[in-house]
């Protein structure tokens, strides 16, 4: 099972942050206030999906289990700042289509679709994989990856190599 974790704080944000994940995926989704172990057992992979750009309720939730998680992580906006909320965070907004540096095969593109304004700037122990404006966008460590933008607008490829992993 691919297990989508919702970050959304408004059902309504859903429809635009989760549901075009959830189509190409077929995945379960769970909202992370009532996610529990036995999801977390039963996925073979895991997907944080983001949320509305002022949204920020997640990031007071129990995310202790992303450091212990083995199987293939994937967080997406919101999803990459609680997979980097040890690392610390600045905030300017990133809005819309931008030019990344990529270094990586997981993306077929140099453009990718923004909307976040915290954005880590501290070293990492994480592989970075793409750049866009000096900020680490894209990182890898072990089966866990932090996107900083939408993969589901630009790039869906990333998902679909993930899914391979």
């Amino acid at each position: 099972m691919i297990l989508l974790i919702s970050t959304c704080a408004d059902k309504l944000s859903e429809a635009e942050f989760v549901k075009p994940i959830k189509e190409l995926t077929n995945g379960v989704v769970k909202h992370y206030s009532i996610l529990t172990s036995d999801d977390l057992l039963s996925a073979s992979h895991v997907i944080i999906c983001g949320t509305a750009l002022k949204d920020f309720d997640y990031l007071t939730g129990d995310w202790t289990w992303i450091k212990s998680f083995t199987k293939p992580l994937l967080g997406i906006c919101a999803g990459y700042q609680v997979i980097l909320k040890d690392f610390g965070f600045t905030g300017s907004a990133m809005i819309g289509v931008k030019k990344i540096d990529s270094k990586t095969d997981l993306l077929s593109t140099s453009s990718a679709y923004f909307v976040n304004s915290l954005q880590c700037t501290n070293k990492t122990n994480f592989n970075v994989l793409a750049i866009c404006d000096g900020i680490p966008c894209l990182l890898k460590k072990g089966n866990t990856i932090a996107c900083l933008f939408h993969p589901e607008v630009l790039n869906t490829e990333l998902i679909k190599r993930f899914l391979l992993l």
